[in-house]
């Protein structure tokens, strides 16, 4: 084998794979901040499925290994003081997979308890510009959109891009608090496309533990933008055969995270939790268990469970 004529190969591969290695941008600054609500509607229909076509029976995955997608929905993001010291704050992370010119990228940031549509003053949202083959990362997304408290971040291309659903990104997405005031570990937070919401089934998590040294949040979200949305989430502990029923209706693209103790007051142990469908579009829910010692938390997801008359 001839050496020498193998050289020139390999300087080109090894030059074509630093031409393409991932650069890297922390905290970036939006190029203009409270973008149009007419913008917020354009691209949240990506996101905002007839329920009756949506039809998920696997659990919402974080776009890890996935392909990419050019609109995402990340809920449960929080710029927040919790209990017992806590301070809670998401991180996201995009990686653009385009290797051409740069883009307008919109972020939103919807507080949870609102409805956009209808009160279009609570977006928060930033435009900005996204190269290509680039890692994005925001230590706290809802601060750097100036947005306190908690709620869902919505990722999309820029609709008026040409040929804009070409474009592809894939993200990460966690919350943390910071010891000493608690915390020692991160809890991931699922990234949501079209693909992986709900639809008209009915969810079961089978292992929620409420007591003294566990919390619950359950959360839901909307995700529909012309049909208000009716979840009963029940729960029963192992020690009774009795379920208990908490009704939650929420406006189009409303979401919502509740406190275990606050709708299911005085009940406590390991159980069996519901997310049984009413009525309305697309939607998502989940539990998030939480540590009373370490603050740290456990993202805990439901599986599609359509059992003939279940739970009765």
């Amino acid at each position: 084998m001839n050496i020498h004529r193998l050289l020139p190969l390999a300087f080109f591969l090894a030059a074509s794979l630093r031409a393409q290695d991932l650069a890297y941008v922390h905290n970036l600054a939006p190029d203009y901040m409270n973008v149009s609500p007419a913008e917020f509607s354009a691209d949240v229909s990506s996101l905002s499925k007839d329920a009756a076509v949506r039809r998920s029976g696997r659990a919402p995955m974080n776009l890890t290994g996935d392909s990419g997608t050019y609109s995402f929905l990340v809920p449960s993001s929080a710029n927040v003081a919790g209990q017992n010291g806590a301070f809670y704050k998401t991180e996201l992370a995009i990686q653009t997979q385009w290797l051409s010119s740069s883009i307008t990228v919109y972020i939103y940031a919807i507080p949870n308890n609102t409805s956009p549509l209808a009160t279009p003053s609570v977006i928060a949202g930033g435009a900005y510009t996204l190269k290509g083959f680039t890692v994005y990362t925001w230590d706290n997304i809802l601060e750097s959109l100036g947005l306190g408290g908690a709620g869902y971040v919505l990722v999309s291309v820029d609709s008026s891009t040409y040929n804009y659903t070409a474009y592809s990104m894939n993200a990460w997405a966690n919350t943390y608090t910071a010891a000493p005031n608690g915390g020692f570990f991160r809890t991931p937070v699922p990234v949501f496309t079209d693909a992986s919401l709900f639809g008209a089934d009915n969810y079961r998590h089978s292992n929620v533990t409420q007591n003294a040294a566990n919390r619950n949040n359950l959360v839901v979200v909307n995700i529909s933008s012309t049909s208000s949305l009716t979840i009963n989430i029940r729960f029963h502990p192992y020690t009774s055969s009795a379920w208990t029923t908490y009704t939650v209706t929420l406006a189009p693209l409303e979401s919502q995270q509740y406190s275990f103790a606050s709708i299911f007051p005085g009940i406590t142990g390991q159980g069996e939790l519901a997310f049984n469908y009413v009525s309305g579009g697309s939607w998502l829910g989940y539990v998030v268990r939480t540590d009373n010692g370490t603050n740290d938390g456990l993202l805990e997801l439901p599986y599609m469970c359509n059992v003939l008359n279940w739970p009765n």
